[in-house]
């Protein structure tokens, strides 16, 4: 299991690859969908500083929806035991 995982490339380069893997059977529509791809957030990113940047935004937001989620699960646990 891991918390993160995407691959570079351009858009197209994204759907030939998907496409491959899931024809030859390397991977499955459900693994690939856990898979960020192209990596980063879409801000139009042209430089490869910008690039970066929408790479780190993307893994900053995949760390605050997990601790988002724990959160969540922590209240929802103190909700239930105290209203028992």
């Amino acid at each position: 299991e891991w918390a993160y995982l995407g691959m570079i490339g351009s858009k197209r380069k994204v759907h030939m690859t998907r496409t491959m893997f899931i024809e030859s059977g390397i991977a499955t529509e459900e693994t690939l969908n856990r898979i960020h791809m192209p990596i980063g957030i879409d801000i139009y990113a042209v430089s490869p500083e910008e690039i970066a940047i929408s790479v780190i935004a993307e893994l900053i937001k995949v760390k605050n929806s997990e601790i988002e989620v724990e959160a969540n699960t922590f209240r929802q646990k103190t909700y239930q035991f105290e209203n028992k």
